[in-house]
C-alpha cells in the first residue's frame, strides 16, 4: 500500500508543514486529522492534503465530545501499511495519545510531536487533556517508543520564545525512506 505522510493537525489553517513536505516529497500522499474543522468534500482539504474530521486517540470513540480514532483503524480506513512521517500536534493531548499506542504494532517511520509539559492549568479547570506526566511517566512513554524501535533524534524548542514547548524527533531503527521494512 502506498506511504502516507499523517499530520494531527489542530493548526490545520496553517499549512506550513504540508508546504515543506510537498516540497520535499511532491508525489507524497499527506494526510490532517483534526476533530474541530469539517471534513472538506470528498476528504480533499487545505493545500492539497486529505482531511479528517476527526482526531488522533487511544481508542475509536469520542474524547470530550470530539471524535477520535487510532492510527491502526486510521491505517486500515486508508489502505495504508505505513506512515513514513508522523507529526502529532494536538496541543496538550500528546500524552494521552502517546501513551495508549502499541508503537510496537505500528510501522511508522519518523514521529514528531510537539510536547507540552507544562499544561496543569487546564487540568485544575476541568477542560484539555486529563493526563499532566511526571518526569517518570514522560520516562515510561519514551521506554516505550524506544522499545518499540524508535530512536530520538532531535528535541528542540518550538520557538526561542516559549521553552515551554518542545519539538522531538522519533526515527525508526528499521525505517527506510523507500517505504521497505
Amino acid at each position: 500500500a502506498a506511504a502516507a505522510a499523517a499530520a494531527a493537525a489542530t493548526k490545520l489553517r496553517r499549512v506550513d508543514f504540508e508546504e515543506r513536505v510537498r516540497k520535499v516529497a511532491p508525489g507524497c500522499e499527506i494526510h490532517t486529522f483534526d476533530p474541530t474543522v469539517p471534513e472538506t468534500g470528498k476528504g480533499k482539504g487545505i493545500y492539497d492534503a486529505y482531511h479528517g474530521d476527526y482526531g488522533f486517540g487511544g481508542e475509536d470513540g469520542t474524547v470530550g465530545g470530539l471524535r477520535v480514532k487510532t492510527l491502526g483503524t486510521i491505517l486500515k480506513e486508508l489502505n495504508h501499511d505505513h506512515v513514513d512521517y508522523l507529526k502529532i500536534d494536538v496541543e496538550g493531548y500528546e500524552w494521552d495519545f502517546l501513551d495508549t499506542v502499541d508503537w510496537s504494532q505500528l510501522k511508522v517511520g519518523q514521529i514528531l510531536v510537539e510536547l507540552h509539559p507544562g499544561i496543569g492549568e487546564r487540568r485544575k479547570t476541568n477542560s484539555g487533556p486529563k493526563y499532566i506526566p511526571t518526569a517518570g511517566a514522560m520516562n515510561q512513554i519514551f521506554i516505550k517508543l524506544e522499545d518499540a524501535g524508535f530512536r530520538l533524534i532531535s528535541l528542540e524548542p518550538v520557538t526561542y520564545t516559549n521553552y515551554g514547548q518542545v519539538e522531538l524527533v522519533f526515527l525508526h531503527k528499521d525505517w527506510m525512506p523507500s517505504g521497505d521494512w
